[in-house]
C-alpha cells in the first residue's frame, strides 16, 4: 500500500510539476543512458522529476520508449532514500533551503529532520555570535589596559 501511494505521488508530481530544472542533458546519451540510474541520481541530488522534460526535449524521437518509466522508477527509489529525517536535518544544519520534491507520505520525516536541524543551526549561530562578542570585549579590555593612564593632579 505504501509503495502504491508513493508511486501515485510521484506520478502526480510528474504530471502536475511545473518547476524548471537548472541542468541540461547531453543528446549523445540518448541511446546509451541508464534511465533508472539517472532517475535515482536526480532524486538523490534533490532535483525535480521535471528534469526528464529536458531529456525528452533533447532526445526527441531517439528517446527509448521505456525511458520515462525507467527514469520514474529510479526517481521513486531515490526519493525513498532522499526524503528522510537525516537528509532534512543535514540540509538545515548546512543552511540549505528546504526541498519540495518529497511526496506527501515521505515529507513528514524530512520536514521533522529539517525543523530539528534549523533549531540546531540557530543554537550554533547564537553560540558563535556570543563567542564573537566575548572575543571583541576581551580585545577591548586588553586595549584599554594598555592605554597609558594620565593622572591629573
Amino acid at each position: 500500500m505504501m509503495v502504491r501511494i508513493t508511486l501515485w505521488s510521484i506520478f502526480i508530481i510528474l504530471i502536475a510539476g511545473c518547476s524548471s530544472t537548472k541542468y541540461t542533458f547531453d543528446s549523445a546519451n540518448c541511446d546509451s543512458q541508464d534511465w533508472q540510474a539517472l532517475g535515482h541520481e536526480t532524486a538523490l541530488s534533490g532535483d525535480n522529476v521535471r528534469f526528464f522534460d529536458a531529456v525528452k526535449q533533447t532526445c526527441g524521437d531517439t528517446l527509448n520508449p521505456n525511458a520515462q518509466n525507467q527514469f520514474v522508477s529510479g526517481y521513486s527509489a531515490g526519493l525513498i532514500e532522499y526524503c528522510t529525517y537525516e537528509t532534512g536535518y543535514q540540509h538545515a544544519t548546512e543552511g540549505s533551503s528546504q526541498t519540495d520534491i518529497c511526496p506527501f507520505d515521505l515529507q513528514l520525516d524530512y520536514q521533522k529532520g529539517f525543523a530539528h536541524g534549523q533549531r540546531k543551526r540557530t543554537e550554533i549561530d547564537e553560540y558563535m555570535a556570543r563567542q564573537k562578542r566575548e572575543v571583541y570585549r576581551h580585545k577591548q579590555n586588553q586595549i584599554s589596559k594598555k592605554k597609558p593612564r594620565v593622572e591629573i593632579r
